[in-house]
This record gives structure tokens, sequence and C-alpha cells, in this order.
């Protein structure tokens, strides 16, 4: 694209004290954060906290409880099955199917993962499938801890981050038709912040990954209209649905429905958004 880019390598530690480092708009890490370990959480939330500018953004993606324990569990047995496998030579690819049917033997053993993954077979053909060093950083390589989202904000205060309201789900989407007890969890977990309520919501909605936008105060005024808003599911995924315990969580398709049609042909402007779904910009910026 003939863009000035510069890439600048090191620890997230050594960048934050580096003089020649500009500041940053915004800081990325749509994947990786469940690979890092905690003093690298720890340096990377330095590196915020030096360098992210006044109205700057932190994006980020990563693993939430209860929904992303089958995978958490088939990694933990999966670097086990590695490290077991090392007689297999240091070439990865015949390392990664000596761990693959070590996992297999041992999946076949376990009554508790077995009933936790019930698709493992499916899944370990998927990453038999995988090129070998692709399979090794995705599955076999050790993880760090799956922190809460009230850890991580905890950890992104000192760098003034807070999380921002559209990743609240609570607040973002009250066209959730949610059964009553489930509604009075989230609004006690609301009354306890964002970070509780976010945490709350991805529980009740079975979510194995949450997309989260940490923002620190200043900057310009944001102008949703500016904001070219775009369909953020894989194309491959099944329509727009949000089971979670026993079902009980939908979404309110006359809420929702006219502007996931609307996105369906591509990236487009608020205001044609909202024309689409008879919305005003204000309201159809909320429900997107």
């Amino acid at each position: 694209a003939e863009a000035p880019a510069r890439l600048i390598e090191g620890p997230a530690e050594t960048l934050a004290a580096r003089p020649d480092l500009p500041e940053l708009d915004l800081v990325a890490l749509p994947h990786g954060w469940d690979r890092l370990s905690a003093p690298d959480r720890a340096g990377l939330a330095a590196l915020l906290a030096a360098r992210l500018a006044p109205g700057g953004a932190f994006l980020l993606r990563r693993e939430t409880l209860p929904g992303a324990a089958t995978d958490i569990a088939m990694r933990a047995l999966l670097s086990e099955c590695w490290t077991r496998a090392a007689g297999a030579g240091p070439d990865p690819a015949p390392r990664r199917d000596a761990a693959l049917e070590l996992a297999r033997r041992t999946l076949r053993q376990s009554h508790l993962l077995v009933r936790m993954a019930p698709e493992w077979d499916e899944a370990l053909d998927r990453i038999a499938a995988l090129p070998a060093t692709v399979a090794r950083r995705d599955w076999f390589a050790p993880r760090g801890p799956c922190w809460s989202a009230r850890e991580l904000a905890a950890a992104l205060a000192p760098a003034g981050l807070t999380l921002r309201a559209p990743a609240e789900f609570a607040a973002a989407a009250p066209g959730l038709d949610r059964a009553p007890e489930q509604a009075a969890l989230l609004a006690a977990a609301a009354a306890d912040g964002p970070a509780a309520a976010a945490e709350a919501e991805a529980a009740i909605l079975g979510r194995r990954t949450a997309l989260e936008i940490w923002a620190r105060p200043g900057g310009a005024p944001e102008d949703p209209g500016a904001t070219l808003w775009s369909r953020t599911a894989y194309p491959w995924d099944p329509p727009i649905e949000a089971p979670g315990l026993a079902d009980r969580v939908t979404l309110d398709a006359d809420a929702f429905a006219p502007l996931h049609a609307a996105l369906e042909a591509g990236p487009a402007p608020l205001a044609e958004l909202a024309a689409a779904a008879g919305l005003a910009e204000a309201e159809a910026a909320r429900r997107a």
C-alpha cells in the first residue's frame, strides 16, 4: 500500500520506556491476549499508561468464562500431550500428529472432558488439518491465566482506561429478551460498573470470547455519524442469535433484525442504517 509503516519490536515493558516511541491513538490486540503471561500483561498495561494518547483506545479480544471453559480444558490437555510427544523429534508436524493421537486416547478415557466437549473428535480433526506451526501456536502453546473482566479493569485502571459503553452489552442491547432472574442479575452487576455488567452478560449469553474497547478520556468528541458500521460476524457464522442459560435469552427480532439485514449488504454509514430501519440516528447507533 506504500504506507509509511514503521516496525518496532521488543517486550512491552521495554517499549514503554523508549523515548522515541510516539503517542499511540489505537493499540489493537485482536488475538493473543490469552497467550500473554501475567508479567507480559503488566508490561502491556505499562505501555498503555506511558504511550496511549488522550482519547486513545485499546481494543482486545479475550476468552470469557464459563463459555470458553471447554476450549481452555482442551488446550491444557493438548499442551500436556505436546510436552509428552517430544520424542517425535524437532519437526512440528510429526510432533503435532503424535500429540493429537495421545489426546484422542486420553479423551476416550475421560468422562468429564467428553461430556464438556462432545465435538472433541471433530475439533481434533480440524487441528490436524492446520499447518503445524499454526496448530502449535493456537492449541499446544501454554496460555496465560483467563482473567475476569473485573481483573482486567483493575489492571488497566492505572492507565486511565475504562470499558466503553458499547462493549457493555447490558446497556447497549436493551432489546434482549431476558428471563426475570437474568434481568435481576444484570441490574445488580451494572451497579458494580461496566466491567461487572459485561462479565455477567457474557456468562448469560454463553460467550466464548469478548471483543472489548477500552478508552482513555480526552481527545475529540465522537461522531457516530462519521463512523462506517459493518457486521463483525464472520461470513460463515449462522444468523445472529444469542442462546445461553437454557436458551432463556434471545435477540429481539423487531429491534435488531432491520439493522442486521441492512448490514448484510456491506459496511454502511449510520444515516443509511437509520433510514433502512426507520429509526432516528441516535437510536440506530445504540442498537448497532
